[in-house]
């Protein structure tokens, strides 16, 4: 089934379908006051005892109605439930002299609220030609007993033509003035009223996702910095335990090295914290602090020229576990003699790149595999999700027994800055 775009919405319709119930009942109220005025006060020869009968029935009606507001309900029932109010105001409008205009405006409101947007204006436009078609009955028959009772001179009925043409069209230009006014303010009520539902459920859909984006960084912290340090001291204990009575040197050895790896994972877990905490991150510095710590491993050297400009808060700490990764993968994989760590700046981006003389890997092999690329097997997953974060391209170039080169470039954007 087709939805409409005037559709009830479960939370936003509903509450104005509440509002115009009680518009409903103020509009009854008063108008069960003005028929009791006008029955006790000052009754008229235009109205009749029967016709106030008729006229307190049709304002029960409509109360009952009023309850049972079915804006929620199937398209059909909504259907019948108009086809009820219009049936209803003809009979009272045909059978009575009172002026129910109010009501036929309020059953242009509602229909916009519970038909379709196409039904609605079908509708204003059908009920405005039966509206006015019984009004000119109604007028003809309220002249008749004007005419009947104030004993009018038969030489002045003849502008009585142009006089109920008169009011007629004048009726008729108020009525298509006022209602194309009551269903544009509901269409553009209910139009906001979609809109900031829909803002709502958005801005709880970005909530959610920040969420996830969050578990998904520290997941990421926890792999990338203290994964690799801890699995780095298992090792070392489990190695401590083996050699303590066979050789007790290099289980002193393996035991320094763990003492060593313990440290950094609480550096790590220090710096983590203080990145979150402190918007003032020096990344030259922090990027120093970790060469050095890596250059306790004495199976290769590492000479760096690190001088980046000054970058975001986000984009410091993406470059920083970068390197880290690129670092641990090199430490794992490479069996590098020599890391090169370099960085530069030119008009539109900065530039960073990690050197390493190891045995490299076969690129076109990985193009071919595309997804095993950024693989954990060959550590580059993480540090393409980071680049990708900040908004930076990587290049790398690398063969076998050829070394690798990953080249970070990172452009010059306002939020890099």
């Amino acid at each position: 089934m087709v939805t409409s775009p005037i559709a009830p919405v479960n939370d936003t319709i509903p509450a104005l379908g509440k509002t115009l119930r009680y518009v409903e009942w103020a509009i009854l109220l008063a108008f069960i006051v003005t028929v009791f005025l006008r029955q006790n006060l000052y009754d008229t020869i235009f109205t009749t005892t029967k016709e106030y009968y008729i006229a307190y029935t049709y304002l029960g009606i409509c109360a009952l109605l009023s309850l049972f507001f079915p804006i929620a309900r199937p398209l059909w029932q909504r259907r019948i439930y108009i086809f009820l109010e219009i049936f209803c105001l003809t009979i009272a409008t045909i059978l009575t002299t009172f002026e129910l205009e109010l009501f036929l405006y309020l059953l242009l409101a509602k229909s916009c609220f519970l038909l379709r947007r196409k039904e609605a204006i079908f509708l204003a436009i059908a009920l405005g030609l039966i509206w006015h078609l019984v009004r000119l009955w109604s007028l003809s028959k309220t002249i008749e007993r004007l005419i009947e009772n104030a004993d009018i001179y038969l030489e002045n009925l003849a502008d009585m033509p142009r006089s109920i043409l008169i009011i007629l069209s004048s009726h008729i230009v108020v009525y298509i003035a006022v209602s194309s006014f009551i269903i544009l303010v509901c269409f553009l009520t209910i139009a906001e009223q979609k809109s900031r539902q829909k803002a709502i459920a958005l801005a709880r859909e970005v909530e959610n996702l920040a969420s996830a984006l969050e578990r998904t960084r520290i997941a990421r912290e926890i792999h990338d910095s203290l994964g690799h340090v801890l699995t780095g001291l298992n090792v070392q204990l489990e190695l401590v335990q083996r050699l303590q009575s066979k050789d007790p040197e290099k289980a002193k050895q393996a035991l320094n090295t763990a003492k060593n790896l313990a440290s950094q994972s609480l550096t790590e877990v220090r710096r983590s914290v203080a990145t979150i905490r402190n918007n003032n991150f020096d990344l030259d510095t922090a990027l120093i602090n970790l060469v050095e710590q890596f250059k306790c491993d004495r199976n290769f050297k590492i000479d760096y020229r690190i001088n980046l400009p000054q970058l975001g808060l986000q984009t410091s700490h993406q470059l920083y576990c970068i390197v880290q990764e690129a670092l641990t993968n090199i430490q794992k994989h490479s069996h590098a003699s020599k890391i090169t760590i370099q960085t530069r700046a030119i008009a539109s981006e900065t530039i960073l790149e990690i050197i390493d003389d190891g045995i490299g890997f076969d690129l076109e092999e990985i193009r071919f595999a595309a997804r095993q690329l950024f693989s954990s097997g060959f550590g580059l997953r993480g540090i393409a999700e980071r680049a990708e974060i900040i908004g930076a391209k990587i290049n790398i170039e690398t063969a076998p027994n050829r070394g690798t080169r990953i080249q970070i470039k990172i452009p010059f954007t306002r939020d890099s800055l």
